[in-house]
């Protein structure tokens, strides 16, 4: 019997090869607190089906498995329900973001396209949302740090000498809220640190940092949510003194980053709306090399939507705008960008029978017109979702480092090396998802699609140093990706017993092409693991978690290995991760104690030849809750 059952999920698997997987992972912020998550970041350790790389550890390029997380960073971010925008020139990265995490009720990964309040996020999106603030006043927050065995840390190369030290953190979190049924009002700081002690990074550090050598990345954050009578409010900003490394010139040149988000809306049937903007910028400090450069860039969405009931069908309409400004260089003007966007959604069917919803849209950007077609049809009792997507031409809900450079604008000191000159500019994309869910306690998911690039267009950043003119350049490719991407995924949930529940998962992705942009890139085509929580009591909690991520390979540096093999890399290793937390809790819910211990690896990331290697990670966190009210404890 097993063996027939074993080989139908096999089965199973095999036939959703060729379609990609739809249905969205949900981490609970009980899920977070039981894995010791310190940062945004570390939900990559939680993540079934996405991968990501790291020069330092601190910022993390992720994607979808089976995309290109170095070509371009198509994912979304929201923050319930609105669109916010990380990034800055080309890449976003999930630990800039001013937020505090004992504050988040919920996190939804979606590998796939999804639709999100209109916006159609066609290169998966990561959904954030906010816990409701218990009535009274209430205090929540946490502080934890770590190190990381194995390397020099970070005072090797200073006159303060001594052995390792912290890697990750001190970091530290507190949000004050007072709420009753109809309004809250919330506010909330943030700290973090990061030493960078890898051992290869740290000398060329030093080359700058002549004067102050303590190189570290510093985070500050201050945000405030409130609402009341359906409307709400939430405001964010975060600074952070960072390290920008440089993959052609193989430094690290001392930045400011600044990232401000602002979204304000209104939740009524007949007539509501939303408004969201942020601004992502960043600025070079003062440096021996006198490298200058300034960016900013700033977004802003507004939406308003109309639902009318008929039965248990709606239909919904929205329009939308979007402008993007940004100045390249201190000596460029700013330059700004419109596009207009216009949508319709139709939902039939009731519930427990076949239901559908299907969302169209019309866009105008730079005098281009184009359309987004969106449509979904699933059975919740069968436990079938497909979902289509078509884009054509269509600008995306924000604007990125290629909208840019597709219009022909110059970052100052730039140069913008267009490999075809016939480059469309605007992408066009076929997608195909379908999953399958069945069982009550054990539950099985199977996910599968296909997804096609056509004409689809791809920036590829690099910096470089001109030390003719001592400014810092930025290079880019734009190049055309017309391909296929197939992934099928599997994951199964078994409670063994009331205090012991195991999860299997397993994803494969393959993308092929002729393009330049598929043959140049890595990509981590296999990912398998399990993982484990066992609560003996309600006061004590233990996660456990493996997995193997495949091997991939570097076309761009053969010949540089070719040379010299042991600076430079060609092939990521397979790698094996464990993730080890145990968790101890005092006086209800009030304090929360957790020791964590995984392996971290410090792999290179496009033309940072170091090598894969990992060490292994210890860090301790506290998290606490406080609450005088009407509410009880939290």
């Amino acid at each position: 019997m097993m063996l027939c059952w074993c080989r139908t999920t096999l089965c199973l698997l095999i036939t959703a090869s060729t379609t990609m997987g739809v249905r969205a992972q949900v981490l609970t912020a009980e899920d977070l607190s039981r894995a010791g998550v310190l940062r945004l970041s570390d939900i990559l350790e939680l993540a079934d089906d996405w991968s990501g790389s790291s020069t330092e550890g601190y910022h993390w390029d992720i994607a979808p498995l089976g995309t290109s997380w170095e070509a371009s960073p198509e994912w979304s971010l929201f923050i319930d329900g609105q669109l916010i925008s990380l990034r800055a020139l080309n890449r976003q990265s999930l630990n800039t973001l001013p937020i505090a995490l004992s504050e988040i009720c919920e996190i939804r990964l979606n590998a796939t396209p999804v639709l999100i309040n209109g916006v159609l996020a066609h290169g998966g999106a990561v959904q954030i949302t906010m816990c409701k603030s218990p009535n009274g006043l209430s205090l929540r927050g946490q502080v934890g740090a770590g190190n990381e065995t194995g390397d020099p840390g970070p005072y090797k190369y200073t006159d303060l000498g001594g052995s390792n030290v912290d890697r990750t953190g001190p970091t530290a979190e507190a949000a004050l809220s007072v709420s009753s049924s109809n309004w809250h009002y919330r506010g909330m700081v943030a700290a973090d640190e990061h030493h960078v002690t890898d051992p290869r990074i740290r000398p060329r550090v030093l080359q700058l940092y002549r004067g102050e050598k303590d190189a570290r990345i510093i985070y500050r954050a201050f945000g405030f949510d409130g609402s009341s009578s359906g409307f709400t409010v939430n405001a964010a900003t975060s600074r952070i003194e960072d390290l920008l490394f440089t993959p052609v010139m193989g430094r690290e040149i001392p930045v400011d980053r600044q990232t401000t988000f602002v979204t304000m809306s209104s939740a009524r049937r007949l007539l509501g709306y939303s408004i969201s903007g942020n601004s992502t910028s960043f600025t070079t400090r003062e440096n021996p090399e006198s490298i200058i450069t300034d960016f900013v860039q700033q977004r802003a969405h507004a939406r308003l939507h109309s639902t009318r009931s008929l039965g248990i069908n709606s239909i919904e309409f929205g329009a939308g705008w979007l402008f993007a400004q940004a100045q390249f260089g201190p000596e460029e003007l700013r330059h700004t960008l419109y596009s207009y966007r216009g949508d319709a959604t139709l939902s039939l069917g009731t519930p427990n029978r076949l239901r559908m919803r299907t969302m169209a849209a019309l866009s105008l950007d730079d005098r281009i017109l184009g359309y987004e077609v969106f449509s979904r049809i699933w059975h919740d009792r069968i436990g079938l979702d497909l979902r289509v997507m078509l884009r054509n031409r269509a600008p995306a809900a924000e604007l990125t480092f290629a909208d840019w450079a597709t219009r022909g604008f110059r970052p100052g000191n730039a140069e913008l090396r267009f490999m075809h000159l016939d480059l469309p500019r605007r992408r066009s994309t076929y997608s195909l998802d379908l999953a399958w869910t069945t069982g009550n306690q054990v539950k099985l998911y199977l996910n599968g699609g296909l997804r096609r690039l056509t004409n689809h267009v791809r920036p590829r950043m690099h910096a470089l140093l001109d030390s003719t003119r001592t400014r810092l350049h930025a290079t880019t490719d734009i190049v055309a990706a017309s391909g296929q991407i197939a992934r099928a995924s599997g994951r199964i949930y078994m409670p063994l017993t009331s205090q012991f529940t195991v999860k299997l998962y397993g994803v494969y992705a393959y993308p092929w092409s002729d393009s330049d942009a598929f043959r140049s890139a890595w990509y981590h085509r296999m990912q398998v693991g399990g993982q484990g929580e066992f609560h003996p009591n309600d006061r004590l909690s233990l996660n456990m978690r493996l997995r193997y991520v495949g091997a991939t390979t570097w076309a761009e540096y053969e010949e540089a290995a070719a040379d010299n093999p042991e600076f430079y890399t060609t092939r990521l290793p397979g790698a094996v991760y464990l993730h080890l937390t145990v968790q101890k809790r005092f006086w209800g819910e009030r304090l929360r104690l957790s020791a964590t211990m995984r392996n971290v690896l410090d792999h290179p990331h496009l033309a940072h030849p170091a090598g894969a290697r990992t060490h292994a990670l210890f860090q301790v966190a506290m998290r606490y809750a406080f609450q005088a009210g009407n509410a009880g404890s939290s």
